[in-house]
């Protein structure tokens, strides 16, 4: 594990010297500090570390949720590989990272109704997907058919609902229910880090490719179309993977546009990786293999506000309005693509692929609610209290009680 842990850390140096100054692509290598006024609340981020921490826990044992129908993923050789120049080209096995668990199994059956409606009703969405999971939370084959079709509905909204009726339970007394909505919860958290942790995978695997094309760039190289299409892979999970972690470069430099002391090296980078780009959305084959070719022009127009998805608004209801006409399936499989990409955003470093979750976040809600929306409060009916175990809280409780100064806290 250390050589491979060693192996892993060259590889991945030259994507960390190239994006060091906006964003890291691989968790862990750089610090990802936020600022105060930027982070979320301790139950947002804590949540989020921890489901991240899973996750990458799952992926590191070899995690495979379907072992008998889901072989690994090679990495695809370099972007000159070629047989005949002493390098040998893998043969790699084809993976559908957002499979449902059953091949015969409809799309449109698994879906919760609610959600077909355009545009839907949040609350409604939420209480019918919370019915539907109950019932089949003793299931074990439907209720990871549920999540596998639903993922995009089970999301980080219906989680914090969940957790905040359980509380509210609790607050009011009502102990069986709130042991019903926090088991509930818990079962979809662990169900959705199997099945973001195939494509969680690729994506590590993406990041590495990218980085030694973006290595052969530095150092001088003028790879063409061909050879930059070639370094997404060969397999539909490989170049979905490579244009995912493209298009969360991008998002990051963008995000460092405003920046007065990186702005000049963001507005070349996002030269760089706008090359890579163009060659990948180019290829016709490339982007009917990755499955992308409605997805991508959603996401192109520039971010203007890294890390709210509201005022990306705009130019997700415009990208929205262009879009081709699709039947009713197509629209739902384009939906939930949306919604499982924003959430695998989620599992990797946050200064990195926020920016592409802002993008992604603002279309999904665009097609879904008609309009983006933002995290809505649950009423937790929380105890009025007068002393706390913690000093933070005690001081920021007699803060709010100070009536002469006003305080902004950041949590």
């Amino acid at each position: 594990r250390g050589e491979m842990n060693v192996h892993r850390a060259r590889e991945l140096l030259l994507v960390v010297v190239y994006i060091s100054t906006a964003a890291c692509l691989s968790p862990g290598l750089l610090p990802r500090s936020v600022p105060a006024n930027l982070r979320a609340p301790p139950a947002i981020a804590g949540v989020r570390r921890k489901i991240k921490r899973r996750a990458e826990v799952e992926t590191s044992k070899g995690f495979n949720p379907r072992p008998k129908e889901w072989a690994e993923a090679s990495a695809p050789a370099p972007p000159n590989a070629a047989p005949g120049n002493g390098q040998r080209v893998e043969e790699v096995t084809h993976i559908d990272v957002l499979a449902l668990p059953d091949e015969a199994s409809s799309l449109m059956e698994l879906r919760v109704p609610a959600s077909l409606a355009s545009p839907s009703g949040y609350i409604e969405i939420f209480s019918s997907v919370a019915d539907e999971a109950s019932s089949a939370l003793g299931d074990d084959a439907a209720f990871t058919a549920l999540v596998a079709a639903n993922r995009d509905l089970l999301d980080y909204r219906f989680q914090y609902r969940l957790t905040a009726q359980g509380i509210a339970a609790t607050n009011l007394g009502d102990e069986v229910v709130a042991a019903e909505r926090n088991k509930l919860r818990d079962a979809v958290v662990k169900a959705c880090l199997r099945f973001d942790a195939v494509f969680y995978r690729e994506v590590g695997l993406a990041e590495q490719r990218l980085g030694q094309l973006l290595g052969a760039i530095l150092n001088g190289d003028k790879p063409g179309p061909e050879a930059m299409v070639a370094a997404a892979g060969a397999a539909p999970q490989q170049q979905l993977g490579f244009w995912f972690v493209t298009s969360a470069a991008i998002s990051a430099w963008e995000s460092k546009l405003e920046v007065p002391s990186v702005a000049g090296q963001a507005k070349q980078k996002l030269v760089e990786l706008g090359a890579v780009r163009d060659a990948l959305e180019a290829d016709s084959p490339f982007m009917a293999s990755a499955g992308v070719h409605i997805l991508a022009p959603l996401v192109r127009a520039q971010l203007t506000h890294p890390l709210d998805h509201v005022r990306y608004g705009p130019q997700a209801a415009a990208a929205v309005n262009a879009m081709p006409a699709l039947d009713d399936e197509a629209r739902t499989r384009l939906l939930r693509k949306i919604g499982c990409l924003r959430e695998q955003c989620s599992r990797h470093a946050y200064q990195a692929y926020q920016p592409l979750l802002a993008k992604l976040a603002a279309v999904y809600d665009v097609m879904l609610y008609g309009t983006p929306k933002r995290l809505e409060m649950e009423e937790i009916h929380a105890p009025q209290r007068t002393e706390f175990s913690s000093g933070l809280v005690d001081m920021a409780n007699q803060a709010d009680g100070n009536d002469d100064v006003d305080i902004e806290l950041y949590w």
